[in-house]
């Protein structure tokens, strides 16, 4: 990314946006962001400049940084960001969270080094995973309640059963089997 022009950064933009799978919620989302700088910049997509491209690009986790091709080359896998303000999601999140607390509970006049190793003295050792394990039960139950939520607001179809078919009244209040 650092010896490319402005048409090139445009280039890999859009072609992240295009081949990013279809109907997921962060292609739309790109794309959505992408439109909104386009629309708000003077001149369109030819008035972006190489500073507001290559913000985008970092922004957006566009571009395929070392971390990400190290991840994809040992570990076969594909480095998934998170989304921003969802620090329930992050693990070590969590972490950080208690090490702080604990971190601010020691002898202010200490030095540095010596609260932070009472702080990570204390954080129990099976803490981490403990930390996955919420995260991941948090995602699931979040998934849990959008999946409901969207459900929801579609109308459902009742099923329809053999017993359903069988007339049992008329609009007038009437049996059919009489």
């Amino acid at each position: 990314m650092e010896q490319m022009c402005d048409v090139q950064l445009l280039q890999l933009i859009r072609g992240k946006i295009t081949s990013a799978k279809k109907g997921s919620f962060r292609a739309g989302y790109v794309k959505r962001a992408f439109q909104a700088l386009v629309d708000k910049t003077p001149g369109g997509a030819n008035g972006l400049t190489e500073g507001n491209l290559r913000s985008f690009i970092c922004k957006h986790h566009l571009k395929d940084t070392k971390l990400w091709q190290a991840a994809s080359e040992m570990y076969d896998v594909r480095l998934v960001y998170i989304p921003q303000y969802y620090p329930e999601c992050n693990p070590i999140e969590r972490y950080w969270s208690l090490l702080k607390r604990y971190y601010y509970d020691t002898d202010r006049t200490l030095p540095h080094k010596t609260r932070l190793s009472q702080a990570l003295a204390r954080i129990p050792d099976n803490y981490v995973d403990t930390c996955f394990r919420k995260s991941l039960e948090w995602c699931h139950a979040e998934h849990a309640r959008m999946k409901a939520r969207k459900l929801a607001a579609v109308p459902a179809m009742e099923p329809v059963g053999d017993e359903e078919l069988a007339p049992t009244s008329d609009s007038s209040g009437e049996s059919d089997d009489e």
